[in-house]
């Protein structure tokens, strides 16, 4: 019996320390790394620099940011009244930080309680580690308390952060008992908002969890559509910073579909829209119907400050509902931008509007009124004049001839018609307005040679104005120095120079006296040369430094002194986009033997260079651009171009990266291996790969960050699908063709998920597809 129990006492001994050796390795295998959140009351102390790694959060609520502070006289015993310590091995969420903190070490976060108490954030802890389980007897508080912490934590977007998301808003929408006692407080002053960012991402997951395609349901995110169309207009009342929710007639014909077959969805829909409150809304393509007032009812428009209106249709009845289901409550800011409406008189109708703010973009193409007589009766005679005064003068008649002749582009006899875009019996009318509205109108000031194209402010003040010049030699320009650096002084006087953003010169010849007046143009942000010719004279003209222009491209341009070009380009200090396009080797201005290399543009992030390859032509080095993001390169470029401009050269920034019309073989093997940071990849489909694989451009032990591919018609090697597949960040594939049919099969099946691949012609290929997939892939 002794025996026996020695036997089972070995045993136990065995398997304790069998259970200890097992920890232990697992210790080894997976060290540990913490996060100690210290709750702490609210009395200040000043603290001194201790350590970067120790964090606390800022008092204000609405700022939600870190403050990186020291705790060396941090009064410990005082202050901190609990303290919860996270295993971020086992925490499903990923904190901002957290790749940081070494193994074995503990990383400690400092909250104030009155921003968030220890309570609350154990309910939240229990809520994420019981992930995937839905939540029961959630409500409203429950709700808003989860999303107020993702909010201070400032968790990874990563997929179990949007996984989590969905589980929380599919814990709300299997709950419907629940939902039914819920009370949201919209009307209770100081609430809480919850962040607009997350407050989008909540949108879509709600939107895919009642299965709306993610093409619609991604136009929420993907906004590129609508910053496309209102680039013209940023000048005038949008501020793209600003967070919008933009919202697509196609998102409402979803809606209403899931509106009509599920009864319970628009009053889940409601709620989510009490809290997650959005104060600017922008709908682009609206074509109102009276199905969309369900949707108007929603109390996403009734939380709303601004609302503006984007190349809608039958805009006044649905800016009129809009109001009703408010109950009439007034807009901060009403917008309408290039918008039809049912009515003819559609000013009389803006003056019923109870709004604070209220701007109206008149369509470009709107009926047009051609003004070529202005007498003083005309409402138009002022805008006239201005121009006479500050661009049709007598000083620069002798300044701007015709490229043909020796003949001025104009005198004081030459006609000038002013095209207006608008009916000529609303002008007078909008002219004398006095309801609180800022009315824009497109307008063109022309002669045979120079144009002008501008918004007109409520007929008094000049927006975003454009100049070209066609067929003419550029001399000198009327500009004075000393009106030019003090024109805020003296506004009314030159007010039409200094608003000019863009000045496009075409088919011109022009001077290095009239580019140095360019530079002194005050809010000139644009400039485009286009098969012009720029003649450097043997007398030195100074360029002053420019803080304004932005962009500058130059287009089969020929210049007799490309080093004079460059002194020119480096004074352009805001410069940002750069863009060079030539088709013959004398229309080249970038040049390696003309620039100093010494010289950097510090600013410049768009690089474009479109310029054909000549035989002996050395690739130019790119190191004058350190911080590029985007770089389109381009074209008949043989063999070895990629080698020579990326091969071990400071691209370290670049994001994006496009090429049209270059051959890519094994001399170019290994030439973006060091682009880590690159997340598009385009080949076009005039590209060529020749005895080279798309891998071998790459080093296959380095990881990459790439997102999107477009690649030409090529062949895939084993290889390449290797590295694909190792690319973890990868979302889109275009392929314009394949050299060897099968290819397709491999490439669907080792991205049946996940990434989204479209192939062009994709029925040219069908046989395969249906041979790989079945009838169901088509």
């Amino acid at each position: 019996m002794r025996e026996g129990n020695k036997i089972v006492t070995n045993r136990n001994l065995n398997l304790n320390s069998l259970l200890f050796v097992l920890l232990i390795t697992l210790k080894v295998i997976f060290p540990q790394k913490t996060i100690a959140i210290h709750f702490y009351g609210s009395v200040e102390t000043k603290i001194q620099r201790d350590s970067l790694n120790n964090y606390i959060y800022s008092e204000v609520l609405s700022q939600s940011t870190l403050e990186k502070r020291d705790i060396s006289l941090f009064d410990i015993k005082n202050k901190i009244s609990q303290i919860f310590i996270i295993d971020i091995n086992i925490f499903p969420l990923k904190f901002l930080n957290e790749d940081e903190i070494p193994e074995n070490q503990q990383y400690n976060i400092y909250i104030n309680n009155n921003l968030l108490n220890y309570d609350d954030f154990v309910y939240f802890y229990n809520i994420v580690m019981s992930f995937p389980y839905l939540i029961e007897n959630i409500n409203e508080c429950k709700y808003l308390k989860i999303f107020r912490i993702i909010d201070i934590f400032k968790f990874k977007n990563d997929k179990l952060f949007i996984d989590f998301i969905r589980y929380m808003l599919a814990s709300v929408v299997f709950n419907l008992v629940d939902l039914e006692k819920w009370n949201v407080f919209s009307k209770t002053k100081n609430v809480y908002l919850v962040n607009d960012a997350i407050s989008k991402k909540v949108i879509l997951e709600f939107f895919r969890l009642y299965f709306i395609d993610n093409r619609t349901s991604n136009k929420i995110r993907d906004i590129s559509r609508i910053l496309e169309s209102i680039k013209l207009y940023k000048f005038v009342i949008i501020n793209t910073k600003e967070d919008f929710l933009y919202i697509y007639n196609d998102i409402l014909q979803e809606i209403l579909k899931i509106h009509k077959n599920i009864k319970s969805f628009q009053k889940i829909f409601n709620t989510i829209f009490k809290i997650h409150i959005f104060k600017r809304l922008l709908l682009f393509k609206i074509n109102y119907n009276c199905k969309y007032n369900c949707l108007l009812d929603l109390c996403l428009f009734k939380n709303c400050d601004e609302i503006f209106l984007l190349e809608c249709l039958n805009t006044e009845i649905l800016i009129q509902k809009i109001y009703e289901f408010r109950k009439f409550i007034p807009l901060k800011t009403l917008s309408i931008i290039d918008s039809k409406f049912t009515i003819k008189d559609e000013i009389s109708w803006f003056e019923t509007l109870n709004v604070e703010k209220f701007y109206y973009v008149v369509s470009k193409y709107n009926s047009v009124t051609k003004f070529s007589k202005f007498g003083p009766e005309s409402p138009l005679c002022n805008i006239f004049y201005k121009f006479k005064e500050q661009i049709y003068n007598k000083e620069n008649e002798s300044n701007i001839y015709n490229r043909d002749s020796d003949c001025p582009c104009y005198d004081q006899n030459t006609r000038i018609d002013l095209k207006c875009h608008q009916e000529k019996s609303k002008i007078e009318r909008l002219i004398n307005i006095k309801f609180p509205f800022q009315e824009f109108v497109y307008m063109e000031v022309t002669n045979s040679f120079i144009k002008f194209s501008f918004y007109l402010m409520n007929y008094k003040e000049f927006q975003n104005i454009t100049i070209e010049f066609s067929y003419t030699n550029l001399k000198d320009f009327n500009l004075k120095k000393s009106e030019i650096l003090n024109y805020r002084e003296i506004y009314t006087n030159i007010e039409i120079l200094t608003n000019i953003v863009t000045m496009r010169i075409y088919n011109s010849i022009l001077n290095d006296i009239f580019l140095s007046k360019v530079l002194l143009f005050p809010s000139l942000k644009r400039l485009f040369i286009s098969k012009s010719e720029i003649i450097f004279s043997n007398e030195k003209v100074e360029f002053d430094r420019n803080y304004k222009i932005e962009s500058f491209c130059c287009n089969e341009s020929r210049v007799n002194n490309k080093k004079c070009v460059f002194d020119f380009i480096y004074k352009l200090d805001a410069l940002k986009e750069f863009e060079i396009s030539c088709y013959t080797q004398i229309t080249n201005i970038f040049e390696p033997k003309f620039y100093d290399e010494n010289l950097i543009m510090i600013n410049v992030t768009n690089l474009k260079y479109s310029v054909k390859y000549y035989n002996n032509d050395y690739t130019p080095f790119y190191s004058i651009f350190p911080n590029l993001l985007h770089f389109d390169f381009s074209f008949e470029c043989p063999e070895g171009t990629l080698y020579n401009i990326f091969f071990k050269k400071n691209f370290v920034y670049l994001r994006s990266l496009t090429f049209n019309d270059i051959t890519v073989g094994i001399k170019d093997a290994n030439a973006l291996k060091d682009l880590r940071n690159l997340t598009l990849l385009y080949f076009n489909e005039n590209c060529k790969f020749t005895e080279i694989s798309f891998c071998n451009l790459f080093d296959s032990n380095n990881s990459y960050l790439l997102e999107e591919l477009r690649f030409p018609n090529m062949e895939y090697t084993y290889c390449d699908l290797q590295f694909l597949m190792r690319l973890k960040f990868l979302k889109k594939i275009y392929v314009h063709g394949f050299i060897n049919k099968n290819n397709i099969i491999f490439l669907l099946k080792v991205f049946s998920s996940g990434v989204k691949i479209t192939i062009k012609n994709v029925f040219q290929f069908k046989n395969q597809i249906v041979e790989g997939f079945g009838l169901a892939a088509i």
